[in-house]
């Protein structure tokens, strides 16, 4: 029924592979402007974890996240098998209340790690002296965004704790 194409498979791999190879040279290069050891560029989650670190974001951003890149398999997985069990058994849905139960509670979730990572973004512009303009670039077009704030003349700005410094007290309200 479906035509296997291995010319369009070859060049699509080769391009995501050229992709990846770029992302990770470009966050290699990202964490050695802020201090941090190249090689953790490599490894998976670890790497995200250092991420958000570098943003000066606290380290919840980062379990949230990743609860949601362990939620939305789950979650597609219990849909999908919803969808299976109404194409089988008839036109409705097994449970249309789970399926769209199902449905809204992965949106939310999504929705939930767009704004966080989102979030980390505009930290790691702020921290690196660039405009917020930029995190769209970095959102929308990271294979090019990425490189220019890694080896651009961008400087990283640890990020100041209030909290902190001993003199840092809470605002008196009016």
């Amino acid at each position: 029924m479906y035509s296997y194409n291995p010319v369009f498979f070859t060049v699509y791999a080769i391009i995501w592979f050229v992709v990846v190879v770029i992302l990770v040279i470009s966050n290699w290069k990202l964490f050695e402007k802020a201090g941090e050891k190249g090689w953790k560029a490599l490894i998976p989650f670890y790497n995200f974890y250092i991420f958000i670190k570098i943003s000066g974001r606290k380290e919840y951003y980062f379990w949230v996240i990743l609860a949601g890149m362990i939620l939305m398999p789950v979650l597609n997985y219990f849909n999908m098998s919803q969808l299976q069990a109404s194409m089988e058994y008839g036109a409705y849905p097994a449970n249309p209340f789970m399926l769209g139960l199902l449905s809204l509670f992965g949106l939310a979730v999504a929705v939930t790690m767009l704004v966080f990572s989102i979030s980390v973004l505009l930290s790691i512009c702020d921290r690196f002296g660039v405009s917020r303009w930029f995190t769209v670039g970095l959102v929308l077009l990271p294979i090019i965004f990425m490189p220019v704030l890694a080896f651009g003349d961008y400087r990283y700005t640890p990020p100041v704790s209030n909290f902190d410094s001993p003199e840092s007290t809470r605002p008196e309200s009016l």
